[in-house]
């Protein structure tokens, strides 16, 4: 005779390894695509690494600040992102009239050059057009 206890365990472990299978092919894409979509974004470690850049922080200067990012934004190809920035002395600082949408964060204090000591805090918010 057929062991019934064996054939109902069998058929349990076949429907828990049915339902990690479509786990694993329905759920796990879409966080892989959303941390890709992230780590593209971290264009701001170059650029702090960079001098003139820095230089243009500490003295706030908001027109090569932008020219920089701007580069940097069409460098990594993403140019379906809008983004604002700001530059402060406050950490805390936020600004106000931003977009009502999903919007990621980069920063980075700078807080220093080889002449001066003039902390400042680069934010720059991105969302996606449309």
């Amino acid at each position: 005779m057929m062991n019934k206890k064996g054939f109902v365990k069998t058929l349990e472990m076949l429907f828990a390894v049915s339902i990690v299978f479509i786990f694993l092919i329905f759920i796990l894409p879409r966080v892989t695509k959303t941390e890709t979509e992230e780590s593209d974004l971290n264009f701001l470690n170059a650029l702090i690494e960079n001098a003139t850049f820095r230089a243009f922080v500490l003295n706030e200067n908001n027109a090569s600040v932008n020219s920089s990012i701007s580069d940097a934004i069409a460098q990594e190809n993403l140019m379906w992102y809008n983004y604002t920035f700001t530059i402060s002395s406050n950490p805390n600082f936020a600004p106000k009239n931003l977009p009502d949408k999903k919007i990621t964060t980069l920063s980075a204090i700078i807080s220093s050059n080889n002449t001066q000591y003039t902390p400042k805090v680069i934010r720059i918010y991105l969302w996606k057009m449309g």
